[in-house]
Formats: structure tokens, C-alpha cells, sequence
């Protein structure tokens, strides 16, 4: 990954086992000039370039012991039924993204597997679990993306929107 230190991977240093961490200071592996506001474009590609032609990572500059990371909210059980968490991004589309991740929801339906899950977003329930877009049938309905966490979807239209919420929004999860 070749990110600023800004705490931008905090999710992947959350999920993913982190050999070493460099921080890039050899200028020469960058485009000149170096715009303070494009690093993107001026240290981040030629670096991603250098990479895929065999670079060494350590040539890039030293190793560090840590970089910034954000606290990532985490979903919360409430009593046996209730699973709750917390909308943490919208894209593009008008879906909601959650923080409850695949494994907390299965964790707790397996607690009850005869019992349908249902989403309580906005004083809205919503019903429908599908395990594609492409599937639902209502209007509203729930699905794990490609990164597995829960995301909340409307056919047609942006769910965040219909529902009028936002980054930080409560969200949870129901059995029974």
C-alpha cells in the first residue's frame, strides 16, 4: 500500500498482517517538482512505478515502527438481538456503509437461525437480505459489499438520500 500518513489505512492496518512500514524520503524515486498538494500524482505513482519494476521497498527510505491511525468505531451487541453500529461512509451511489462487518453479524445470527435479520435505520425497517444488488426486490434492502461490511441499498435511488442519513448515523441490526 503507498498511502500519506494521515491515518488513510487504518482500516487496512486493522485488517491486514503489515510486514514493515517505509517511509518515503528518497527524493529521487519521485516526479520533480514535488507539489506540496498533488503527492498523488508526484510521489505516489512514480513510487508504485518503481515497485512493479523490482525496486526494493527499502530503497525507498527508513523503516518506521508505526504510522497515524484513527480509531475505527466498532459494532456493539445490546442484549441478545440487537446488534448495533454506525453508518460510516456513503458512496457515490446513495448506499450506506456500515461498520458491522460480516463476522460480528454472523456472530450474532447464529444465535438465532431461525430468526430473520431485519435492519433499523432512520425508523425505517428494512427486510430484505440480498446477496447481490441485482437481487433485491423491494425497495429498500441489505447486503455485505466487497469490502464485507453491511451496506444498506434503495433500487433506483440513493438509500442515503430516501432515508435522509449521514456519516455517524445510528444503525442496527435485529433478530427476533
Amino acid at each position: 500500500y503507498i498511502a500519506p500518513d494521515n491515518g488513510v489505512l487504518s482500516y487496512v492496518l486493522e485488517r491486514e498482517k503489515i510486514e514493515r512500514i517505509i517511509a518515503l524520503e528518497e527524493a529521487h524515486f519521485f516526479r520533480e517538482p514535488v507539489c506540496p498538494t498533488f503527492h498523488a500524482r508526484d510521489i505516489f505513482a512514480p513510487v508504485a512505478g518503481w515497485l512493479s519494476k523490482g525496486t526494493d521497498p527499502g530503497n525507498l527510505g527508513p523503516e518506521i515502527e508505526t504510522c497515524v491511525r484513527f480509531e475505527i468505531p466498532k459494532p456493539r451487541p445490546l442484549g441478545d438481538k440487537l446488534l448495533k453500529g454506525q453508518v460510516i461512509h456513503v458512496d457515490r451511489f446513495g448506499n450506506v456503509i456500515t461498520n458491522i462487518t460480516r463476522a460480528a453479524f454472523e456472530e450474532m445470527a447464529a444465535r438465532h437461525p431461525q430468526a430473520p435479520p431485519k435492519i433499523i435505520l432512520a425508523a425505517k425497517e428494512i427486510v430484505e437480505f440480498v446477496p447481490a444488488y441485482g437481487a433485491a426486490k423491494s425497495p429498500f434492502f441489505f447486503l455485505f459489499g466487497s469490502t464485507d461490511f453491511l451496506e444498506i441499498a434503495a433500487r433506483e435511488q440513493s438509500a442515503a438520500a430516501a432515508l435522509g442519513v449521514a456519516v455517524g448515523k445510528e444503525v442496527g441490526v435485529m433478530w427476533g
